[in-house]
């Protein structure tokens, strides 16, 4: 009867340590209204994808990690200012040689992508996702973020509450 109190304690701990861990990754995975992605932004633009490049880069916290630089041809601006029409996003994760690092809230995207990114400038002067992941929308041909539910017309219609014109 004691050869089975030990697996059973070990069982109920580490169950009760998943459980915390899930309830903790729900917790921090909140999904944000669209009005309030839109005021965190400081700009929102729409493109295609030109081009994707990973590299090991130092984020404005000090971390060494894998990123993905998207180059993006930008077809609307819909809120803030954006001096040329492309412009380069940083996305953490990517894969550099047989490393792969895959960033659980953040979309990947590639060459020819149809996409939507709620960006803000970062410590180190980079264009990066406001609200990490939540700012990144991959639109199907029918301009709809199939993940996230979200359209290209939703997008315009919060961003055209509340601010002024689009500037270029």
């Amino acid at each position: 009867m004691t050869n089975n109190v030990l697996p059973r304690n070990v069982m109920l701990t580490v169950g009760a340590m998943l459980a915390a861990t899930v309830t903790i990754q729900s917790a921090s995975r909140r999904e944000v209204p669209l009005e309030e992605r839109v005021r965190g932004a400081e700009r929102i633009v729409a493109g295609h994808v030109m081009m994707v490049r990973s590299e090991f880069a130092t984020n404005e916290f000090g971390d060494r990690l894998i990123v993905t630089r998207a180059r993006v041809v930008v077809s609307e601006v819909l809120k803030g200012r954006v001096p040329t029409s492309t412009m380069e996003v940083d996305l953490e994760g990517g894969t550099v040689g047989r490393l792969r690092l895959q960033v659980s809230d953040m979309p990947e995207v590639g060459p020819g992508d149809h996409v939507v990114f709620m960006l803000r400038e970062n410590a180190t002067g980079r264009q990066v996702p406001s609200m990490r992941g939540q700012g990144v929308f991959k639109l199907n041909r029918q301009g709809r973020d199939d993940e996230q539910g979200i359209t290209l017309e939703d997008i315009r219609a919060a961003a055209k509450g509340g601010r002024g014109p689009v500037q270029r």
